[in-house]
């Protein structure tokens, strides 16, 4: 059971929509699981969000819910944010 359950979590890791390389912006995007390490850890998140810990220690392997990504968006902006190359901003 539990090779099954790891098997089931590197498959879905692998095509997370949040840990895809934004093509616009030309640089890579925070996955879930760094998102949160940066903001303290499971419980550092948990706190924040007043959810669960072992709810916040889902999000790394199944995605940040969108209504908690939103929250964490507008308390965090620069963790969501990608810088663009500097020679596209030299060009602007």
């Amino acid at each position: 059971m539990r090779n099954k359950r790891a098997a089931h979590r590197l498959r879905f890791m692998n095509t997370n929509p949040h840990n895809v390389v934004s093509p616009e912006a030309g640089a890579k995007q925070l996955s879930d699981s760094e998102i949160i390490d940066a903001l303290g850890g499971t419980m550092a998140v948990a706190k924040m969000l007043e959810v669960k810990g072992p709810s916040v220690s889902e999000w790394r392997y199944n995605g940040i819910p969108r209504a908690r990504r939103q929250t964490l968006r507008l308390m965090y902006p620069h963790l969501f944010t990608t810088n663009a190359p500097a020679a596209a901003s030299e060009a602007a």
